[in-house]
């Protein structure tokens, strides 16, 4: 009889190994240097000496970064691919703020000296003006493009938004327009002018800005309608952000303190899960990430930008370890020689350090949160507010014991009449005894005007 053969043994295929996304966060230093830094990875890679005055975007779809040198009046385009460098603009009085917009291969610019909101090819061969700002008396500063985004009651039948931040001689505004020119709408006005870079989130209809208002300067979020605006993190002065919104990460430089943070976000609340420093040096301006993976699922990314990624789950697993700041050794080879840049690219930093520095930091957005929620809209000063003259504040009060309460004057008077056969013995006395029951708060508590009980 013929016997029929076995199967062979399946044997299970194993899985291929996971992608890891090339992802690179890029800073300045001194408004001069930039450098590179690897969250996945660690290490920091000085890149380019040049002038970051100004603003700088990334398309990481077409692998090109974008810097504005109002100094200079260049606009820089920097190929990631290649590392060749050109200029889009030259001699070009007043740039400031970039953005993006990679389908198109177009960057819109804020155009400082003519008041104007501007687009220019990736050529530098053509460009026009987009808004005229000069009936507004507006000056534009940061801003962001989304090419898909429509907004309810602004432009649903006209896909393509431009949020930008702007002055005038008296206020600071928020403004939404649409792409090629025609509408524009005012959605946010401050009693400062001092409002710097923003960035858009499509999915959740919000904005994210950097505004400086004295007391309560730092992040600020709110719907595209400008409503229900909210403290986020304070930064002493901050001026431009980053986000990838997809791994709801966050980043900006605190020009004033040196530090280039990294936000963990729950985008949906605008809350901030973790704030971590990935670098300390000296003047910190511009910030911009890179951040691709070869795949064919699109992910929204920071200013429009269409990022590929097979999965936000592996990746947000890579993402959410904590970067590590590098040593010397690692970048020692690479820092340009005779450069005084302190920070991950010369020096390691303690981790004491680190912890002190985010804990100060916590205990600034909780303080700063209650002073933005207070002061919303309104003009801000570094002295405290309703303080009167001294000629005319009023005297301590004391609480005694059974409840009753005199002035520290009614009780020298009281003092004087109760003892008037004594003399400065009896008066030296009871001196003696009001000071020790106030020393040790068994008689009487001291309390200071304006003080919370």
């Amino acid at each position: 009889p013929s016997i029929t053969p076995s199967s062979a043994p399946t044997i299970p295929p194993t899985q291929g190994p996971t992608s890891t996304p090339e992802f690179w966060i890029y800073y300045s230093a001194y408004d001069k240097e930039l450098y590179s830094f690897n969250p996945i990875q660690g290490g920091t890679t000085y890149l380019y000496n040049g002038d970051f005055s100004g603003d700088m975007k990334v398309d990481s779809v077409n692998k090109f970064m974008f810097w504005s040198s109002p100094n200079l009046g260049t606009v820089t385009k920097f190929d990631l691919t290649n590392q060749a460098i050109g200029s889009i603009l030259e001699d070009y009085d007043g740039v400031m703020g970039l953005a993006c917009d990679p389908s198109r291969g177009e960057l819109y610019f804020a155009d400082q000296n003519n008041l104007a909101i501007k687009i220019v090819d990736y050529a530098g061969t053509n460009f026009s003006t987009v808004h005229d700002l000069a009936p507004y008396y507006m000056v534009p500063y940061g801003m962001d493009v989304s090419p898909a985004a429509t907004v309810a009651d602004f432009d649903l039948n006209d896909p393509g938004i431009i949020i930008f931040t702007a002055h005038d001689d008296y206020y600071g505004y928020i403004v939404q327009a649409n792409l090629f020119g025609g509408k524009i709408e005012v959605v946010y006005t401050s009693t400062s002018k001092a409002l710097y870079g923003i960035i858009v989130d499509t999915t959740y209809s919000m904005m994210w800005w950097l505004e400086d208002r004295g007391i309560a300067n730092g992040l600020y979020c709110s719907f595209f309608s400008g409503n229900d605006q909210s403290f986020v993190a304070y930064l002493e002065n901050a001026y431009w952000i980053s986000a990838l919104w997809a791994l709801e990460m966050m980043y900006t430089c605190d020009y004033d303190e040196g530090v280039v943070y990294e936000m963990d976000m729950y985008v949906s609340d605008g809350s901030i899960v973790a704030t971590s420093a990935i670098a300390y040096v000296d003047q910190p301006r511009v910030i911009g990430y890179y951040y691709n993976l070869d795949s064919d699922e699109n992910l929204s990314g920071d200013d429009g930008n269409l990022l590929t990624l097979d999965s936000v789950s592996e990746s947000q697993g890579l993402i959410e370890s904590q970067a590590q700041i590098s040593s010397s050794d690692s970048v020692s080879s690479i820092i340009p020689p005779g450069s005084a840049l302190t920070g991950p690219a010369s020096t390691s930093v303690e981790k004491d350090t680190l912890d002190q520095k985010q804990s100060s930091l916590g205990e600034q957005n909780a303080i700063h949160a209650a002073l933005a929620i207070e002061s919303r809209d309104q003009p801000l000063v570094k002295n405290l507010p309703n303080q009167p003259p001294e000629s005319e504040k009023k005297p301590a009060v004391f609480i005694e014991e059974d409840g009753s309460s005199s002035s520290s004057k009614e009780k020298v008077l009281i003092s004087s009449w109760l003892y008037p056969a004594a003399g400065a013995v009896m008066f030296s006395l009871f001196a003696a005894l009001h000071y020790n029951l106030k020393s040790r708060q068994t008689g009487f508590i001291h309390i200071q005007e304006n003080e919370p009980l």
